[in-house]
């Protein structure tokens, strides 16, 4: 179920978050910087591993860690 913007701001106070920080979070939600859809390569250049696959991203954390 998607939440309207006043409720999730609702579920953001309901956190302990204060008004300042939820109207952040909102913005970024409604309107994120061009820089978010960036892909950067940092998985694989930590891990030595693609990215995985958004439907791969649902797997157990266990089914992406490289084995000794």
């Amino acid at each position: 179920m998607q939440l309207t913007e006043d409720d999730e701001r609702d579920r953001l106070r309901g956190y302990g978050y204060d008004d300042d920080y939820v109207e952040f979070g909102m913005q970024l939600a409604t309107d994120p910087p061009d820089a978010a859809g960036i892909v950067l390569p940092t998985v694989e250049a930590v891990t030595g591993r693609p990215e995985p696959s958004p439907s791969g991203r649902g797997r157990t954390p266990s089914s992406f860690r490289t084995t000794p």
